[in-house]
């Protein structure tokens, strides 16, 4: 009996060192990026911190992730097939000291489509977190999916290539954001910083 007792205790402690694995920010889980295709994790939330983006709800109880990229990638990372009201963020810097670079709570909210997505380029230069977390302090099983989308359009080098068809509407979106740190000079000697180049091309 003492034995079986034991060994709940210790199934106990570990499933609670599980369950807080993740969620704080020093025990953020290390991912690194492809240069191509999509990474899935999943994974349960319970307790953990809280994290804000201006003009977001709030993210709670959510897990960590620390983002390595060494190709400068555009990502879109969406927490599709959660069985939770999510909230998505993505933060720079270090722990104790991050800012939001972006943050989406739901994709299509009067849809029904209580799940979050952001794009965002990834910079090799710079340390990104990604937060998973709940509206509201919803908890439950997520997944969370990164979707490499191709090389950051950052410099003249790497700028993508836009057709542009006659009586055809195209739409792009994106971020700009510091960490880019390239600037371009346009009409009456008036700067344009930190920007997404594209290139246009009549067929």
């Amino acid at each position: 009996m003492r034995v079986l007792s034991i060994v709940l205790l210790i199934l106990l402690n570990y499933n609670l060192l599980i369950a807080n694995c993740q969620a704080n920010c020093p025990s953020a889980l290390s991912v690194t990026l492809p240069s191509s295709g999509q990474i899935i994790f999943t994974g349960t939330t319970t307790t953990g911190d809280t994290l804000s983006c201006p003009g977001v709800n709030d993210a709670t109880n959510g897990h960590w992730y620390s983002i390595s990229n060494p190709n400068s990638n555009s990502i879109t990372i969406d927490s599709v097939g959660s069985n939770f009201d999510t909230v998505l963020m993505v933060h720079t810097g270090s722990c104790g000291a991050t800012s939001c670079v972006v943050g989406n709570d739901d994709i299509d909210f009067f849809g029904g489509n209580v799940a979050s997505s952001v794009s965002l380029c990834v910079l090799s230069s710079s340390n990104y977190f990604v937060f998973i977390g709940g509206f509201f302090g919803n908890v439950g099983n997520y997944q969370l999916t990164f979707t490499i989308n191709g090389l950051c359009s950052t410099s003249c080098n790497t700028a993508l290539l836009v057709d542009l068809i006659p009586s055809n509407t195209i739409s792009y979106t994106g971020n700009t954001n510091t960490g880019i740190g390239n600037s371009v000079g346009v009409c009456n000697s008036v700067d344009a910083y930190m920007d997404i180049g594209f290139i246009l091309r009549r067929i």
